[in-house]
């Protein structure tokens, strides 16, 4: 087992929910018609939305590998998620129009500068955005239930399928991958991102693994920071264990489902303690 690679790997995703749960918190305070509780049942239609959006973006990601060999379309469209994540963040600090600078600015560092350590900061505070911005439309239940039903797709994408391998590498040949690349060395952050390989002295941790746990943890921290930090050491755990797997293994394995219990589950011991 590559310990150093799995504690980059918490360190990094920790940091993300971390911001994740702070944004969550600051934008609590300035959007008033924010639903006042998280438990309840509500948000069932704002589910079938979202998973309706997933599964046409999938297939939306799918039919243009297909049609294009370009490069040019996928880093526009790493770009525009890239700045809403990072509108959502800096804007919890910010003035809307200074928070659209800023990101702008980071952005264009990340194109000046295509390292490992420049593309996971972005990837580390889009996503804090992103997620904090979608946990304002979900329950308790309908997040876990959000976490559930893509866990299984995940399983089939990956084990199944193998469509979600395939989209991977080709996103990363075009450099413009929405994930964290750990290299198993610390000297790998200076990398740049063209030379990236998956398995190749990087693990790739997807966007999606780190951005759906980020929803739901945020949805509870919108009830009690505590409870959050509980269900962030739950699903670093879920990442411990899938570390292991990925290791002993030596092959792709879909990363969301241990990740996703290990978030719900600490939640739960939170509750109980």
């Amino acid at each position: 087992m590559k310990l150093q690679l799995y504690l980059t790997t918490a360190l990094l995703s920790g940091a993300a929910y971390l911001l994740s749960l702070y944004a969550t918190s600051e934008r609590g305070e300035l959007d008033f018609s924010a639903p006042a509780t998280v438990v309840g049942s509500g948000g069932v239609d704002e589910l079938l939305l979202f998973l309706l959006f997933f599964a046409c973006a999938t297939a939306f990601m799918i039919a243009l590998f297909r049609i294009y060999r370009g490069t040019a379309l996928y880093r526009v469209l790493f770009s525009l998620v890239a700045v809403l994540g990072l509108v959502k963040l800096f804007e919890t600090v910010f003035p809307l129009e200074f928070s659209a600078t800023v990101a702008l600015v980071f952005l264009l560092g990340l194109f000046v500068v295509p390292t490992v350590w420049t593309h996971d900061i972005i990837v580390i505070l889009a996503s804090a955005g992103i997620g904090s911005m979608f946990a304002l439309n979900f329950s308790e239940y309908t997040a876990i239930a959000l976490l559930l039903i893509l866990s299984l797709y995940d399983g089939i994408a990956v084990v199944v399928t193998k469509h979600m391998i395939a989209l991977a590498h080709e996103m990363i040949r075009h450099q413009a991958t929405f994930a964290l690349f750990v290299p198993e060395r610390l000297r790998g952050f200076a990398a740049a991102i063209g030379t990236i390989r998956p398995g190749a002295g990087f693990l790739v941790f997807g966007g999606g693994d780190l951005v759906l746990p980020m929803i739901y943890l945020s949805v509870i921290a919108r009830e009690s920071t505590t409870l959050a930090g509980y269900g962030v050491g739950g699903a670093l755990v879920g990442q411990f264990l899938n570390h292991m797997f990925l290791t002993t293994l030596r092959k792709p394995i879909p990363a969301l489902p241990l990740i996703a219990l290990g978030a719900i589950a600490g939640v739960a011991l939170g509750r109980f303690i």
